[in-house]
């Protein structure tokens, strides 16, 4: 049989406090990283008070358009070279289209844009030609100015295979 010494106890009733204070510290979820789980963001609703636009419906403006891009897979210096196209959807958010030169395209829609201009995007499964499987991409880019730069994530729908890169983009003249 075990037997807790009064030190002990007290140790135990310590940890137990400090435990439950660190739960109660957890920091609650953001409006905006509820939205997070969205697979589109849309600017929010015009109210009768039209209050000024927010941060995301400016950064929603400046990625409409298209950029020319280039990513390098991860130990590769071989350019592979894109057109990332933004338009505005009917219900208000973005959609967006990869689209390589030998033709090969594939949607992507906002996952999230932050207040320091990073976007969040996803694609619909596509075919990966490195991969040579279907895959879904993560993508996070940092806007600034007429150029996006980033990181981004090919993962097999189906197995473990990933594919990661960098990329970055230029707003096309």
């Amino acid at each position: 049989m075990f037997v807790v010494g009064p030190e002990m106890e007290v140790s135990m009733r310590c940890l137990l406090c400090a435990v439950l204070a660190l739960a109660a510290c957890r920091r609650a979820e953001t409006p905006r990283e509820a939205q997070r789980a969205d697979t589109t963001l849309s600017p929010p609703a015009p109210s009768a008070a039209a209050p000024a636009p927010s941060q995301d419906t400016a950064a929603f403006a400046r990625l409409v358009g298209t950029w020319e891009a280039q990513g390098y897979d991860s130990g590769s210096t071989r350019p592979q070279r894109f057109t990332l196209t933004w338009s505005r959807a009917p219900e208000g958010g973005l959609t967006g289209q990869v689209a390589f030169k030998p033709g090969e395209k594939y949607g992507v829609k906002i996952v999230s844009i932050s207040d320091n201009n990073t976007v969040v995007y996803e694609s619909e499964p596509h075919r990966s030609p490195t991969l040579k499987t279907d895959v879904v991409t993560h993508t996070e880019a940092r806007l600034s100015d007429d150029s996006l730069t980033g990181t981004y994530e090919a993962r097999a729908t189906a197995g473990e295979k990933v594919l990661r890169g960098r990329f970055s983009a230029a707003r096309a003249r």
